[in-house]
């Protein structure tokens, strides 16, 4: 049998995961020990067809006095001939190993509807056995693992949301449609004033045979209200973001990036839209100062 890794693809890129990490990172869970609601909209590449489109809403909680978490998330994402769906459960456990320092492990189970229109390729020939069929949809199941180490300013963590790969035979050829992911990232908050806040982050993503991926962000906090950031990711990209924390309780967030490479003569870059409302609807549950 041969394979092929030719349609294979990779999780989407989120500018704004810094502040909403369960769907990279199932410890994420009820991390915070509030009931956590998301919706996340991602245009990537505007003005090139068939450039990825992705939405997603995602919650999670706390419960059992934060001693553990649970959430969910479902994202669609769309680019070119494919059309993705995936739907997770998460849970967490969290355990305060100090009065600063919490350790939380979480694992992941879901299913990924994966859709591909060939009929939408404009091809010289169409001879080739993994194109014989106009449309192809299947669903696979997954499970996924991570940890974060954390305090109120500091994080660490580590996951792989989904550890297993996704492969299809089209007779003798096997084509893989997904490849494991995975992800480290850290990040710090640093007070430079009573008004000032410097908040540093990073993600690197490893894929076998894919290129390193790797995100570094800084983000200015205004008087604990308005966030304004700068980011690379592997220096071919660079971006703005910004936050707004409109009440206690409810958070917007907008995101621009433009690539460095040829690409930025084709399109009107990459945007994301992120709205989140925290609430308490347990009695051990209260609002805190977050940023992450």
């Amino acid at each position: 049998m041969a394979n092929s890794p030719l349609f294979a693809q990779q999780d989407p890129l989120y500018n704004l995961y810094q502040f909403n990490q369960l769907m990279m990172n199932p410890a994420y869970a009820g991390l915070n020990n509030i009931l956590s609601l998301s919706m996340h909209t991602r245009v990537q590449w505007l003005g090139v067809e068939g450039a990825p489109v992705t939405n997603a809403i995602s919650g999670n909680t706390s419960f059992h006095k934060n001693r553990h978490g649970v959430g969910g998330w479902l994202a669609h994402d769309q680019f070119g001939i494919n059309r993705n769906t995936e739907f997770y459960g998460s849970y967490a456990y969290h355990l305060q190993v100090s009065p600063k320092w919490k350790v939380s492990a979480g694992f992941q189970l879901g299913l990924t509807n994966f859709r591909q229109d060939y009929s939408k390729l404009v091809l010289e020939l169409d001879t080739d056995p993994l194109i014989s069929n106009q449309q192809e949809n299947f669903t696979k199941s997954n499970v996924g693992t991570g940890f974060i180490l954390s305090t109120d300013e500091l994080f660490f963590g580590f996951s792989v949301p989904r550890m297993l790969d996704v492969r299809t035979e089209h007779g003798t050829v096997i084509s893989t449609r997904y490849k494991r992911h995975y992800y480290v990232s850290a990040g710090a908050v640093l007070m430079l004033s009573s008004f000032v806040k410097m908040k540093v982050s990073s993600l690197a993503r490893i894929v076998d045979s894919q290129p390193f991926s790797a995100d570094f962000s800084a983000t200015a906090i205004l008087g604990e209200t308005v966030w304004l950031g700068a980011f690379a990711r592997n220096f071919s990209t660079i971006g703005v973001n910004a936050q707004l924390d409109i009440t206690e309780t409810v958070r917007a967030g907008y995101a621009f990036e433009y690539p460095t490479s040829s690409l930025s003569a084709n399109n009107f870059g990459s945007h994301e839209l992120m709205i989140a409302i925290d609430l308490k609807p347990l009695t051990f549950q209260y609002y805190k100062r977050r940023y992450f």
